[in-house]
């Protein structure tokens, strides 16, 4: 099997183990399952450029899925069955789906199919159509409306290649795997695997006592949003293994405390920043040198705004609206992401342009006040937002998932700008998110202005 681009290495590496839940099992298992999954897809009568919609939960199947999509010049379209049940049909309705492959009960697709395993993985064919396939995600919407983002194949081999060389990935590595594989988290763990051959030990879903037991064996690499950062460090203080060599961290900005937290623990985390748009990553943020660097082949530069610009070849062909694909125009991506160069010349990331907000004449971004409040000891978590004020047009409020510290007020006066500080603040809350672990902005606004 070789859907990679020519240029690309091998295209899986065998006699590796993987996991699942505790189970363990060699690589070629989840290979063995392509076969079946190349076959079964064509006896559902599919063609080049047919969508093939994804919304289950992990398995080797579905894994075997999105290695044999491709084959067949499909495009695949990754759901997220983790979404609420309204927002799930809609996008499976809006997705013009020729065949949806689900296990959520009320929704009208076809079961996970089961397969036999097969030895004939080397006599699969190369990837049939290979402009004709495609991979169709959507972005977070965690402050507006999700848009649906089209990517080519030839783009996301380009993303997993990329990944590849950024990470030093090898034969050698095993890396662990509790995203979500009909999201771009999880799908791209398995993609980059057929390009550099290393093993995956496969969660169904995420459980923090379970990944932690697994940090402290033979794992060498993990993928995880700030949130399971967090609910795994909270679980043990246990040393990480020798072994893990690589914890990636990304979909949103992680905590400092969080960071410290990990390096103590043996492994200092890999902070990432990317988008859909670009097939997940494209820059990495070493904790421990704390020096950055893009991943081959991306180019990033600031506007005069200061707004991030995106060019490479893992760049998106357009979004999708309606069934129609409109194309990218303007190159380098305008990413709506905010940034600027620190004093040692590395790039920071500081919050969604879209998020900004004046209060006094000054601009706030939440993101960068969420930063200085988990610089207190006892905050983990924060969440910030702007609410329209009739005195300074917009103020800060914030909701803490610890209780109210005792030296708040006077922490807060000596710690942030007046105009970061937060107005409104409710202390010992859940902070709202979605499925993907970022925070859900606008349920965030509605728990301050219910109307």
């Amino acid at each position: 099997m070789q859907w990679l681009l020519p240029s690309l290495p091998c295209s899986i590496s065998w006699g590796i183990q993987s996991r699942i839940n505790g189970e363990t099992f060699h690589w070629n298992h989840i290979l063995s399952y392509t076969p079946a999954a190349y076959e079964w897809l064509q006896q559902q009568g599919l063609q080049p450029k047919q969508r093939l919609g994804i919304a289950a939960h992990n398995s080797p199947t579905v894994a075997a899925l999105l290695q044999a999509a491709p084959l067949l010049g499909l495009q695949l379209v990754l759901l997220h069955h983790r979404l609420p049940r309204t927002q799930l049909k809609k996008r499976i309705e809006e997705a013009a789906l020729d065949l949806l492959i689900c296990d959520e009960e009320g929704i009208n697709g076809i079961s996970v199919p089961e397969l036999q395993e097969s030895d004939d993985a080397d006599n699969l064919p190369d990837c049939a159509s290979p402009h004709d396939a495609a991979l169709i995600l959507y972005t977070s919407g965690s402050s507006s409306r999700a848009k649906t983002v089209h990517l080519s194949w030839s783009a996301v081999l380009h993303a997993c290649q990329s990944a590849c060389l950024a990470l030093e990935l090898t034969t050698h590595n095993e890396w662990l795997c509790c995203l979500p594989l009909d999201h771009i988290g999880g799908a791209s763990i398995v993609l980059r695997a057929a390009c550099a051959g290393y093993a995956i030990r496969l969660h169904q879903q995420f459980d923090a006592a379970a990944i932690r037991t697994n940090l402290t064996d033979t794992s060498s690499g993990c993928s995880l949003v700030p949130t399971m950062l967090a609910r795994v460090l909270a679980y043990s203080s246990q040393k990480f293994s020798p072994t893990l060599r690589c914890l990636l961290i990304g979909g949103a900005a992680s905590s400092e405390a969080d960071t410290t937290r990990a390096k103590k623990l043996g492994c200092a985390p890999m902070l990432t920043w990317g988008l859909s748009e670009y097939a997940s990553m494209a820059y990495l943020f070493n904790t421990n040198s704390m020096t950055g660097r893009c991943v081959p082949g991306a180019v990033l530069s600031l506007n005069q705004h200061g707004t991030i610009l995106l060019d490479g070849p893992a760049l998106f062909s357009g979004y999708e609206q309606e069934g129609t694909l409109t194309e990218t125009t303007t190159v380098p991506f305008d990413t709506g992401d905010c940034g600027h160069i620190d004093p040692h010349g590395e790039l920071r990331i500081t919050g969604r342009a879209d998020l900004r907000f004046c209060s006094g004449g000054e601009n706030v971004s939440p993101e960068e006040v969420e930063m200085l409040l988990t610089q207190h000891p006892t905050i983990n978590r924060v969440a910030v937002c702007g609410l329209p004020d009739s005195e300074w047009g917009h103020c800060c409020a914030a909701i803490c998932d610890c209780a109210r510290p005792h030296n708040w007020d006077e922490w807060v006066q000596n710690q942030l700008a007046p105009y970061q500080r937060p107005k409104m603040v409710l202390f010992e809350q859940d902070i709202p998110l979605l499925p993907s672990g970022k925070i859900d902005r606008q349920a965030l606004t509605s728990l301050f202005l219910p109307s």
